[in-house]
């Protein structure tokens, strides 16, 4: 418990005790929830913008539909957004059908 950063502050302890009381079978107390150390933040050499972000996602999509942008299968329908936007973002971005 002592390596774990608490990111919620103290709400996020009294909430892992509370719990952990509640849900104790025995006289010893046990975490019944995992406590996960999350990774260092990436360095700035790993990291791309916001927009490189978007573009590299929306190619992965296209690619895995092979292009298809509409329809029950399509790319706009994966990434939760219009096709007619999906088009402009492609557009805007400068991905083209290879």
């Amino acid at each position: 418990m002592q390596d774990y950063p608490w990111p919620g502050n103290i709400r996020e302890l009294e909430g892992v005790i509370e719990r952990a009381v509640i849900l104790c079978v025995g006289p010893v107390l046990y975490l019944t929830d995992e406590l996960k150390i999350l990774a260092p933040p990436a360095s700035l050499s790993d990291t791309q913008t916001l927009e490189e972000t978007e573009r590299n996602q929306i190619i992965k999509i296209l690619f895995a539909t092979r292009w298809r942008i509409e329809g029950r299968d399509g790319a706009a329908l994966i990434l939760g957004i219009n096709a007619s936007t999906l088009r402009a973002r492609m557009h805007k971005l400068g991905i083209n059908r290879p």
